[in-house]
């Protein structure tokens, strides 16, 4: 029969080990975004939105996320069920709210109707750039 202090060591020691993993796979995961940030920006930069970077083409691609802070979640539900009831169910899916608001974002800011005011000013609109690898076409 096993040394149960021997099995209680094992535990240990591979719990130690899983959260030494996760810290590395954290630091990589910071990492990875820097560099993408920095390659975005000097895209940006030079106006260009790809690069060909041997058998790969990495490019920029924008992505907005519109945010409900929870203090605003309230006031917002009454905003949309009163304007844009097809978002309301019993709550709102913030997915589906972000998928409309970026389907439809350019028609409101030109035709600005007051609810969209209103709700604009609930919201957190956060703007990243994300990079995508794929293989190049040859």
């Amino acid at each position: 029969m096993l040394d149960i202090h021997m099995l209680c060591e094992a535990v240990f020691e591979a719990r130690n080990k899983k959260d030494d993993l996760k810290r590395q796979v954290d630091d990589a995961d910071r990492q990875f975004r820097e560099a993408q940030a920095e390659l975005a920006a000097a895209l940006r930069d030079t106006g260009s939105d790809s690069v060909e970077h041997g058998d790969f083409v990495l490019a920029t691609k924008r992505t907005v996320r519109w945010k409900v802070p929870p203090a605003a979640r309230q006031r917002l539900v009454g905003v949309l069920k009163e304007y844009v009831p097809e978002l309301v169910k019993e709550t709102v899916n913030v997915s589906s709210l972000s998928a409309y608001l970026r389907k439809n974002e350019d028609g409101l800011e030109s035709s600005e109707p007051a609810w969209w005011r209103e709700l604009k000013d609930l919201l957190d609109r956060a703007e990243t750039d994300d990079i995508s690898i794929r293989k190049r076409r040859t």
